[in-house]
Parts: structure tokens; C-alpha cells; sequence
């Protein structure tokens, strides 16, 4: 069987929190797992991130239904409510 971790993260959870997992993933766990990391509200290339072949990245601004998603469930949004 295949087995497959997702998360998804911000700036500011890759500075406080992600980036740890992320080496934690890539130094100690077994190989087969995939970790598919999806970003958002930050540019990549200004950070050194882990590198292997089962870690995977994905812009959610690049996922075409993601923009749709973020519109038809704003009232939902606790990050960015309008008080």
C-alpha cells in the first residue's frame, strides 16, 4: 500500500513550524511515504527547502479550482474574517 502526507502551510507557518517537519520528514522517515506540501501566500524560492524525491510542492494559486474554492467558502475563512 501507498501512502501519501499532505499539508499545507503559509509564510508564516513555514518559519514557525513547516520547515522543521520538513527536514524531521526527509531525515528520519521511510523513503516510500510521498509528503505533498501545498503553499500559499509565499514565494518558495526565497526559502532552501528539503529536497528528495518524495517531497513534493504545490502552489495552491497554480490548482486552477483553488481560486473557487477560496470564493465559495469565504464565510468560512477564520484567518481572514472581516470584523
Amino acid at each position: 500500500m501507498k501512502y501519501k502526507i499532505v499539508t499545507a502551510f503559509d509564510e508564516n507557518f513555514l518559519q514557525h513550524s513547516t520547515i522543521n517537519l520538513l527536514n524531521e520528514f526527509k531525515n528520519n522517515w521511510d523513503s516510500s511515504l510521498e509528503f505533498h506540501c501545498y503553499y500559499h501566500d509565499l514565494d518558495l524560492s526565497n526559502y532552501s527547502l528539503p529536497k528528495s524525491p518524495n517531497i513534493h510542492y504545490h502552489n495552491l494559486m497554480e490548482i486552477e479550482d483553488y481560486p473557487k474554492f477560496l470564493k465559495a467558502f469565504a464565510k468560512h475563512d477564520v484567518f481572514h474574517l472581516q470584523v
